[in-house]
C-alpha cells in the first residue's frame, strides 16, 4: 500500500496547511471555507498512517530478530533532526520577514521572537519536545504557539514510537501488550482523569486503529466489493460505521478527530486493492493522470516537511503576493499555498530525506520514479 499511504499522506500535509490559510478565504464559498476550517482533522490521518505504518516496521524487526534500539534509531532520525532544522528555519522565518519589508521601507527592525526571549530550560524542552508536559488542557496546540504550534503532534508521535520500542523487548508477548495498552487507552477515554494532557494515553486510540488495520491486512483479512456489498450500499454503510462510533464516544472526549480516524482506518482497509490500479495508473495511464498522480505522490514523500514549516513558511509568499495582488479570494490561497509548498521542497530535498532509514530511502526512491 506504499502509494496509498503515501497518497494519505500528501493529503494529511495538504488539508492542514489549508486550515491555516483559513483566514485567507473569507470571502469563498461557504462550503469551501468549511473544508478549510476542519483541516485540523489531517492530524488524526497521520496518526492512523503512523499506526499502520510502524506496526509493520516492527513486526519487520520482530520477524529479523533485529535488536529494538535499531527501530528506536530509525525513528528518532525520522523526527527530531528534520525537527531541529525546522526550528532553525522558523527561527529565521521574522528576520527573512522583516528583511523583505525592509526593502519596501528602507528601515529594519529587529523582530522579537522567542529565539530573543527563550532561556536554557526553555531551549531543552522545546528541542526534546518535552514542553507538551506543561499543558494544562488538551489544547496542546497553544503549548508550541510561541514558536511553531503544529510540533505538539510530533512529541505525541515519538512517544507513540517509544511505546512501541518498549514493547519490542517483550518478544513473543509483544501483540497482547499492544491489544492491552489500546483497550486501556479507550477504556480511559470513558473516564475523567487526572493524567497529564500531554500523554500519549489521550491520542493513542486514533494510532490504534491504524494498528488493527495493519494486522488485518498481514493476516490476509481483505475486503472487497465482490464479497456482497453492491457499490451503492457501500457508501451508506462506510458512513454509518463512522456516525455510530462518533455517537458511542463519550461527549467529553473529543469526538470528532477519534471518528474521522476510524472513517480514514476504514478507507484503509476497503481500498487497500487500489495499490494495484494506482501503480498500473503511475506506469502508464495517460498523460495528464500521470503527471497529477506523480505531483500528488511528491506531496505525500515531502508532507513532514510541509507539516514541519508551512505554518510559518507561508508568511513569505503571502508578503510578497499582498505587494501585487488584492489579497482576497481563493486565487491569492491557493497561489500562497503553492508558493510555500514550493518552498518546502529543498527542506525535504537536502535535509529530511538525509536522516531517512536505508528503507525508507529505497520506498522514497520507488515513489517518485516516474516508471
Amino acid at each position: 500500500m506504499v502509494l496509498l499511504l503515501e497518497l494519505v499522506r500528501g493529503l494529511s500535509a495538504l488539508w492542514v496547511a489549508l486550515f491555516h490559510l483559513e483566514h485567507l478565504i473569507q470571502d469563498a464559498p461557504a462550503l469551501l471555507i468549511k473544508f478549510f476550517s476542519y483541516g485540523y482533522l489531517g492530524v488524526a490521518m497521520f496518526f492512523v498512517v503512523s499506526g499502520y505504518v510502524i506496526t509493520l516496521s516492527a513486526e519487520s524487526s520482530r520477524s529479523n530478530n533485529r535488536p529494538p534500539t535499531i527501530f528506536l534509531r530509525n525513528r528518532f532520525l525520522r523526527i527530531y533532526p528534520a525537527f531541529w532544522c525546522s526550528v532553525v528555519v522558523v527561527a529565521g522565518i521574522p528576520f527573512a520577514a522583516e528583511g523583505l519589508s525592509a526593502l519596501k521601507t528602507g528601515e529594519f527592525h529587529f523582530p522579537r521572537t522567542f529565539i530573543t526571549t527563550f532561556d536554557v530550560a526553555d531551549w531543552i524542552k522545546l528541542l526534546s519536545l518535552t514542553q507538551v508536559f506543561e499543558a494544562e488542557s488538551f489544547d496542546l496546540y497553544a503549548q508550541f504557539k510561541s514558536v511553531n504550534a503544529v510540533y505538539w503532534s510530533l512529541a505525541i508521535e515519538f512517544q507513540f514510537y517509544l511505546v512501541i520500542f518498549l514493547g519490542l523487548y517483550l518478544g513473543k508477548y509483544y501483540r497482547w501488550y499492544i491489544a492491552i495498552v489500546s483497550v486501556v487507552c479507550v477504556a480511559l477515554m470513558y473516564f475523567r482523569t487526572n493524567l497529564n494532557y500531554g500523554l500519549f494515553v489521550h491520542h493513542w486510540p486514533a494510532f490504534a486503529v491504524g494498528v488493527a488495520v495493519a494486522y488485518m491486512h498481514k493476516a490476509n483479512w481483505r475486503f472487497t466489493l465482490s464479497r456482497g456489498l453492491s457499490t451503492l450500499v457501500f457508501p451508506v454503510l462506510y458512513v454509518l460505521g463512522v456516525f455510530v462510533v462518533y455517537r458511542l464516544l463519550p461527549q467529553h472526549y473529543n469526538r470528532l478527530p477519534l471518528a474521522f480516524a476510524v472513517g480514514v482506518a476504514g478507507f484503509l482497509w476497503f481500498f487497500a486493492d487500489a495499490e494495484t490500479f494506482l501503480q498500473a495508473k503511475k506506469r502508464s495511464g495517460g498523460y495528464v493522470t500521470r503527471n497529477f498522480l506523480q505531483l500528488w505522490l511528491v506531496m505525500g514523500a515531502m508532507s513532514y516537511s510541509v507539516y514541519l514549516l508551512h505554518l510559518k513558511v507561508f508568511l513569505l509568499p503571502e508578503m510578497v503576493l499582498r505587494q501585487i495582488m488584492a489579497p482576497e479570494g481563493p486565487l491569492f490561497a491557493l497561489l500562497t499555498l503553492l508558493a510555500t509548498l514550493a518552498l518546502c521542497y529543498p527542506f525535504y530535498y537536502f535535509i529530511e530525506r538525509r536522516f531517512l532509514s536505508s528503507n525508507y530511502k529505497k520506498i522514497h526512491k520507488a515513489v517518485l520514479d516516474r516508471g
